[in-house]
């Protein structure tokens, strides 16, 4: 197999994404031949990437030939189109080079309504997607729930396969948790609530300055980000004078790869994950009502050994709820208080709880495994 993996998404993104770099660690360790497509300047990781334009999705300008001539067009066996984007862009590719008997197969992480569609640009996105998925009998997809979400909306009837957005192995807490918050320059003598991920409407951020404010005095609030210039948002920046302004509230700027972001929640107590939809983009709309296992900072905490509180309107966070108790789901952020009691009142058992999880809902690697087996 000579797969190419079209990927729409920056950098910072790719490392966001948990589900994606198992998706590259699963190649790695079943010895696939991979490359990957990156818009913009890329770290060398060990995983093999091929850095594109940055406007390599303006369909415009002819900056389709710089991936084909990146590419060793004659041996490729296989191509993967990760959501819209990198749908249009496969369909491009697959135009210049003249190449019909390449496998054609598609990970979808966001799902583009056609009903939320209001510029010309997102309507021939949506047109290029259907046509791709087309050429496609399998997709990778999150959970069940994001299945049926996507057959209803593409009409696609060929195989899904299920894998969270999840990293690919199981980290749990530090054994020395105090020596790890020495080096990351964390405070010892509080317990850490962290939110991490985009710093967006659809985060609800109005409910960090409540949950701030009744915040137990034992705790501190962390936000992390990895894409450090949302900090530079003005918007964000209100948010961010209001919380500082209570003292118990602390903005870590700095960009972390993804292994020393995960060291840093494996430093802290409870994770945040909230969500809502704002309809501002075809991204945080309907795709975002019900996210099912396409959360990453979800998966990310659990896999930390970090107890989760989140929004007790998402389906799948509520079922988990009611048979993990790692998991609390609140409907408003004055519940966060006796949630924090709840969970500190199993922190005997919350490594059990979370290994547990991950390994029952949350493994990624043999649904990305039965899918790859699928394409050979």
């Amino acid at each position: 197999m000579n797969l190419l993996l079209i990927n729409p998404y920056d950098y910072r993104t790719v490392q966001s994404n948990p589900g994606l770099l198992s998706f590259l660690h699963v190649l790695e360790t079943e010895k696939i031949r991979y490359a990957m497509t990156v818009p913009g300047p890329v770290v060398r990781d060990g995983f093999k990437y091929i850095e594109t334009p940055e406007n390599i999705l303006d369909t415009e300008t002819n900056n389709i030939g710089n991936l084909a001539s990146r590419v060793t067009t004659n041996e490729l066996t296989h191509v993967i189109a990760i959501d819209p984007e990198g749908a249009m862009t496969a369909m491009r590719l697959l135009e210049t080079i003249n190449r019909r008997d390449v496998r054609c197969s598609y990970i979808s992480y966001e799902i583009l309504f056609r009903n939320e569609i209001i510029f010309p640009k997102e309507q021939k996105l949506k047109e290029f997607d259907l046509a791709y998925l087309r050429l496609c009998k399998e997709v990778l997809i999150q959970d069940s729930l994001r299945g049926e979400m996507y057959r209803r909306e593409t009409g696609f009837n060929g195989s899904l396969f299920f894998a969270p957005v999840s990293p690919h192995e199981y980290l749990g807490a530090p054994p020395d948790k105090a020596s790890l918050r020495k080096t990351l320059n964390l405070p010892l003598d509080k317990k850490l609530l962290i939110y991490s991920g985009a710093l967006d409407a659809y985060a609800k951020p109005d409910w960090w300055i409540e949950i701030a404010e009744c915040l137990p005095e034992n705790y501190i609030f962390i936000f992390i980000s990895f894409d450090g210039r949302q900090f530079n948002d003005p918007t964000l920046a209100r948010i961010g004078r209001v919380l500082s302004s209570m003292g118990n509230a602390r903005f870590i700027r700095k960009e972390l790869p993804a292994h020393q972001y995960m060291q840093l929640l494996r430093a802290c107590d409870v994770g945040v994950a909230l969500f809502r939809p704002v309809y501002t983009h075809w991204m945080n709309g309907r795709n975002i009502r019900q996210m099912g296992l396409s959360s990453g900072k979800f998966c990310n905490y659990v896999s930390c050994g970090l107890p989760v509180i989140c929004d007790s309107n998402q389906d799948q966070f509520r079922q988990l709820a009611e048979e993990y108790p790692v998991i609390q789901t609140i409907s408003a952020p004055g519940e966060v208080p006796s949630k924090l009691e709840r969970l500190s009142e199993i922190t005997h058992e919350t490594e059990t709880w979370c290994r547990k999880l991950f390994m029952d809902v949350l493994n990624p690697c043999n649904g990305i495994k039965n899918y790859l087996g699928a394409l050979n």
